[in-house]
């Protein structure tokens, strides 16, 4: 797996055209299907022009960014994971079944919420006997980290507001990431002032309101608790944002140890210090902030959309419904936002319940039902406004 430079097959010979061609025939491979139903004609749009490093993405004339993702590396991997079962062919068959499914549906997330102004834009994707192409957007700015580990407070703002930004616009599709980190976030040009781009969507996967994930994936030193007791959902994407900003802030990790299992021991059992410098010379605000989003609790956590109304970053709910209505606000259905609250049978209809929290006129949100969105509802609470 990989990310490559491409560009438009246009410029090509025909005579490439054929070798790439005789190339893939070569390889085709018998026996365990591993057809994704993508286009087989990505050497007809498409070449590779050289390896781009790992975070390296960036948009430049006409490049774009291409994902390739090997297949006979992808089904090595997941027959260790599947070797524990009695039957090969099981194994095989199982391993097919799940391979084909989590790109898939990498590639349908992708599709679906392309358009974010902070996320890598999704172009096409493709297959041939040995590989899928996923064609995106090319940042040629750097990750997060590249331009340094530590941030001044306002810089950091700036940072945080693109983050939780997308975070926000994904959580409200039913989207939850699971690999949040400094890597997977992007800038789009090396300009002082151009904007991050999320990316590294290949753990990413839809959640309900009211269900659970249960297996372990992403980066160990941004996990979550509730992930290792294999039972979370999109909260577990804003305590890896508040390991992101603790180390924007600090330059330093709020969970350390030598061996993974103590890490995880650290995530489980301490509590991040803010004693140490720069912590003491920070604002009240920052470390509030960062406190909210590392809760041990998940139902305590900050939401994105919470978050985004944090003191430290805008000072007030009416500059959040703001940035909210510009990035993240979309027609949403009663029944919908009755099941995002987990509201229970009331013998006062929903309807009636939730009728001020949307606008008649668009089907989005109203700057009250985002207020109240962000405190949290219950059927009596509801009923009492």
């Amino acid at each position: 797996m990989g990310i490559c430079n491409g560009k438009p097959i246009e410029q090509r010979s025909r005579q490439s055209r054929r070798q790439v061609s005789a190339e893939t025939n070569e390889t085709s491979e018998v026996g365990l299907n591993k057809s994704f139903g993508f286009s087989r004609h990505f050497s007809t749009h498409y070449e590779i022009d050289g390896q781009v490093g790992r975070g390296d993405l960036g948009l430049k004339g006409q490049e774009v960014a291409v994902k390739v993702i090997h297949k006979a590396k992808v089904c090595f991997f997941y027959l260790l994971e599947l070797l524990v079962l009695d039957s090969l062919l099981s194994v095989f068959q199982l391993m097919n079944a799940l391979m084909v499914e989590d790109v898939s549906r990498e590639v349908k997330i992708m599709s679906a919420l392309t358009g974010h102004k902070n996320l890598v834009q999704f172009y096409d994707a493709f297959e041939d006997d040995e590989n899928v192409y996923i064609v995106m957007e090319l940042c040629k700015g750097g990750n997060l980290f590249e331009r340094g580990c530590e941030y001044a407070e306002d810089d950091a703002k700036q940072v945080m507001v693109q983050i939780l930004s997308v975070v926000a616009y994904c959580h409200l599709q039913g989207v939850v990431h699971r690999d949040l980190k400094p890597e997977h976030f992007l800038f789009s040009t090396k300009d002082e002032t151009s904007p991050l781009k999320a990316v590294g969507f290949g753990f990413s996967a839809y959640v309900k309101p009211d269900e659970r994930l249960n297996d372990i994936v992403g980066s160990s030193l941004h996990v979550a608790p509730e992930v290792l007791h294999r039972a979370y959902g999109t909260e577990s994407d804003m305590w890896m944002v508040g390991v992101m900003t603790y180390v924007l802030l600090s330059g330093s990790r709020p969970f350390w140890a030598p061996t993974e299992y103590e890490l995880f021991r650290a995530v489980l059992k301490t509590e991040p210090s803010f004693e140490e410098a720069p912590w003491p010379s920070l604002s009240p605000d920052a470390v509030d902030f960062v406190k909210r989003l590392l809760h041990k609790d998940y139902r305590k956590r900050l939401t994105a959309a919470q978050a985004l109304c944090h003191p430290w970053l805008v000072g007030s709910h009416e500059r959040g419904y703001e940035l909210f209505e510009k990035d993240g606000n979309r027609p949403i259905m009663t029944e919908e936002l009755a099941s995002e609250l987990r509201l229970g049978p009331s013998s006062v209809p929903m309807h009636v319940v939730l009728q001020d929290w949307i606008r008649q006129s668009d089907g989005k949100f109203s700057f009250l039902g985002f207020v109240r969105l962000l405190h949290g509802g219950s059927s009596q609470t509801l009923q009492k406004a």
